[in-house]
């Protein structure tokens, strides 16, 4: 801390201190001499007399000079530097104002925001500054930190701030305001920190070691935050994948919290249509529970194919508006083309088939999950394989061994090959030829038959992906109401490649599949079914 002088000019008015001296030599009274007579007492009692006289007058001399330099440095206006808060406030500052501009200083409070409440109360210390100071406003969005041209251009670069994604931390702000005081010229150097205090503000905690550093800088921390916030806010919005065919259910779950008191809301999952609008396509009650957190999710069905945006919203107003709404986009493919190849004539054997996989009415819309193309076996060859997802062979007879090699070089690209076997497959040596078992993945035995109602299938879990659609009902499906007539035993060539899809309660060979990329299979209680590296297949 030092002294100086607004008006240093003025200093010289202390050589004025000469004219007491003067006055003071000139007014000294000489001693007038007097005829006593030689009394001792009288001689000591004048002496006294002036050393006590010589002292009033330099003590009065002192007075009168003091007064001069006093007079003179109150006209040069006195000020200390680096004082702070108790400076003299006519003297120019570098005052920095930083602004934490993330989307939570949107709360509402007493129908005011917090950044709203900040930048008021900015207006008021700018009203203090003295004249000739110069003026910073840094935010968290990003912007560079430099001085404004006038305090005017610096309170209306606050009254353009808003609520939006912070491009940098608000510690970050703060340093970025702190390297700029350091530049400043003036002597006197403040900085003001306008926040809502909250957690999400800090990197770490406040080090009041940043408060006052070497520099000479200031800092005043001015809390915004409201004194009873009130909120609803989705966290977080996750899709089971961003990628989906037509026709597949897009899941979603929402992680949901709350600050203030229980209470019941709806969320909903809103889908953008090509005119803009958004159009609501599910919605679930929520029990919202104070200071907790909460999940939901959704399963949306029905998306055209292309680029679809959406959005999960909160029903309702709160506080805080601009957590009620996540926004998420997902990408819906074409749908997967699908041979269905059965025995002639194909357009009539495969039609309750091609009827589950596409249903008409989903064709027709555009939103059914595959895009069939049926043939009989006869015209296998002349189907379109390049553009086909997976093949499905229903009801295949004994195939010749060029259209098994065909079927292995197609089933290593990566797709898939679903072998449902069923009275054409009496004969099960037809299918134990090298060929079928380089793409089966092993030979089939013998056939079983069984009386109705002995044999079902029985499920321990629902891991495998081809039951993931009976995991909504789980123990609610009555298996033992979908008799398995007839079985294919089927042995792999190399056992550690099966993978068990559904057990028998008799303990029969249940369904398997290999995996990828030598083929997926299926298997369900109405028709036979086959896998490669392993798997009974079931029939009537």
């Amino acid at each position: 801390m030092g002294l100086s002088f607004l008006t240093p000019a003025l200093l010289g008015g202390a050589a004025l201190v000469a004219v007491p001296i003067v006055l003071h030599l000139a007014m000294r009274r000489r001693p007038v001499p007097h005829i006593f007579p030689a009394l001792r007492l009288l001689q000591a009692r004048a002496v006294a007399n002036r050393r006590r006289l010589r002292l009033r007058h330099i003590l009065l001399l002192v007075l009168r000079m003091a007064a001069l330099v006093l007079l003179a440095a109150a006209l040069s206006r006195p000020v200390l530097k680096g004082a702070g808060w108790l400076a003299d406030t006519e003297a120019p500052v570098a005052a920095a104002f930083v602004f934490d501009t993330a989307p939570r200083m949107a709360l509402r409070e007493g129908n005011r925001t917090r950044l709203e409440q900040a930048t008021a109360m900015a207006r008021v210390l700018f009203g203090t500054l003295p004249p000739a100071s110069t003026v910073a406003v840094v935010d968290t969005s990003g912007e560079p930190a430099a001085f404004a041209p006038s305090p005017a251009a610096a309170e209306a670069r606050i009254g353009r701030l808003s609520p939006t994604a912070p491009q940098q931390t608000l510690p970050g702000a703060i340093a970025s305001a702190r390297r700029l005081l350091a530049t400043a010229a003036q002597p006197r150097r403040e900085l003001y920190v306008f926040t809502d205090c909250s957690r999400g503000a800090w990197e770490r905690a406040v080090d009041s070691a940043d408060r006052d550093t070497d520099t000479g800088i200031r800092t005043l921390y001015v809390d915004v935050s409201a004194a009873a916030p009130r909120d609803f806010a989705i966290d977080s919005v996750a899709l089971a994948s961003d990628q989906v065919a037509a026709g597949t259910p897009v899941g979603l779950s929402a992680t949901l919290a709350r600050i203030g008191p229980d209470e019941t809301r709806s969320v909903a999952v809103e889908i953008r249509m090509p005119d803009g609008r958004y159009a609501r396509r599910a919605v679930k009650p929520v029990e919202w529970r104070e200071a907790g957190t909460a999940a939901v999710d959704f399963d949306i069905v029905g998306l055209e194919p292309g680029t679809r945006q959406g959005r999960v919203v909160i029903d309702g107003s709160d506080d805080l508006a601009f957590d009620d709404v996540r926004s998420f986009t997902v990408v819906v493919g074409a749908p997967a083309g699908v041979i269905v190849a059965s025995p002639a004539p194909g357009e009539r054997t495969g039609l309750f088939l091609a009827q589950a996989l596409a249903p008409a009415a989903l064709a027709r819309s555009g939103q059914a999950r595959f895009a069939l193309e049926r043939a009989s076996f006869e015209n296998l060859d002349t189907a379109d394989w390049n553009t086909a997802r997976g093949i499905v062979l229903l009801d295949p007879p004994p195939l010749a061994a060029r259209t098994w090699e065909a079927l292995g070089r197609w089933v290593a690209t990566g797709r898939g090959l679903v072998v449902w076997l069923g009275p054409q497959a009496g004969s099960p040596e037809a299918f134990n030829t090298p060929e079928a078992r380089a793409v089966l993945g092993g030979r089939i035995v013998r056939v079983w038959r069984t009386p109705p109602g002995d044999n079902y299938l029985a499920p321990a879990t629902l891991d495998h992906p081809l039951l993931a659609a009976f995991r909504r009902v789980g123990d609610a499906v009555p298996w033992q109401d979908f008799p398995v007539l007839r079985h294919w035993e089927f042995v792999p060539d190399e056992p550690a490649a099966e993978q068990p899809v559904a057990d028998s309660p008799d303990a029969a060979p249940a369904p398997a599949a290999a995996p990828a990329p030598e083929a997926i299979a299926a298997a369900e209680p109405s028709a036979g079914a086959t896998t490669p590296g392993g798997g009974v297949c079931n029939g009537p």
